[in-house]
Parts: C-alpha cells; structure tokens; sequence
C-alpha cells in the first residue's frame, strides 16, 4: 500500500523498510529503538492509522520479514523458504523447470555463481531445445539445492572495514557479477 510508505517516507531506509503494509522497525540499541518506534507511531497517528497490536513483534534480536530471518549476523531465509526449494521434485516439463527456477531465483542473492549454477537448466527453456533431462540438468538441480543450504547467510557489513569490490564477467555464460567483501 503506497499510503504506508507515504506516511513512514521521512523513517524509510534510515530506521523503517515498508513492503506493502508490512513495517519493518530497525536499529542498533534497544533506546534507539524506543525512539524509533515512538516515531513511527507519531507520524501513524498524525494520519489516523493505527497497528494490530497482535501482528507486532517488539525489541527482537531476531525476525521474519518477507521470507527471510533477519538478525544481528545478517539476513538469511526461513527454513520454511528453503524448504519448499529442497522439497521441489526434479522438474519433468518446461513449465514445472519454470516453476523451480523462479523459486531459485528468489534465492541468487545468496549463490554464488547462481548463473553459472543453473546454465544447464535455463539452457532446456530455450524454444528451438527439446526438453530432455540429462546428467547436467540433474547435476545443476541438485548443485542449486545444496548451494542454498550451504551459503545462506548474507552477513552485513562492518563499517569500520574496508571494502573490497570483486568482479568477473563470463563469456562462456554471458554474464556480469561482482561482490563487495
């Protein structure tokens, strides 16, 4: 709902991240959060909404948002997101290897390589390509899977750090990437 995210403008991406009309309140102590919270509920009130105090979840080291578990070490997704990828059947049709990929993809952020991963897959979408499931395509599958369990955490970064930016391009698999370190 935009009226939401209107409201809550002057707070987004300082101490509020909004999705529709789910409010997200973060911050990096418990009395900032108190202050926080205080002014999220000011700028609520001076447009007359109000929150379901039942749906609210207050001062938590750790939460759901949108599918992912937030906390002090980063962002990673819920064991329920993840396991409807390593529950999903090898795909038999072009449209149930549609229906996995789009699921994965939900996860690249936390795959490296994601691409590269899933080429042998993406390459049986391809109209002039017969689906046929091969060696590769059962290989990918099951190296998309493990790849989420292993690398599902996307720790946050340390500002007193140096950043280091990484990057690669990929003639063989037609893409860019870079990653911050």
């Amino acid at each position: 709902m935009r009226l939401i995210t209107d409201v809550l403008r002057p707070l987004l991406d300082k101490c509020v991240v909004v999705f529709i009309d789910d409010v997200l309140v973060f911050s990096r102590t418990p009395e900032e959060y108190i202050e926080h919270i205080n002014q999220v509920f000011s700028l609520l009130r001076e447009h007359q909404l109000y929150v379901k105090v039942s749906k609210c979840a207050w001062l938590r080291t750790e939460t759901k948002f949108l599918g992912l578990v937030v906390d002090e070490k980063g962002v990673r997704p819920s064991h329920e997101k993840m396991q409807w990828l390593t529950e999903f059947a090898q795909p038999t049709d072009r449209t149930s290897l549609r229906q996995f990929l789009g699921l994965a993809n939900w996860f690249r952020r936390f795959v490296p390589r994601f691409s590269f991963l899933a080429g042998p897959l993406t390459f049986l979408l391809q109209g002039n390509v017969p689906f046929e499931w091969k060696t590769a395509q059962s290989r990918a599958f099951a190296e998309l899977k493990k790849a989420v369990q292993e690398h599902a955490t996307l720790a946050l970064p340390d500002p007193s750090k140096p950043v280091i930016l990484v990057r690669d391009a990929s003639q063989s698999a037609g893409a860019i990437g870079a990653v911050a370190l």
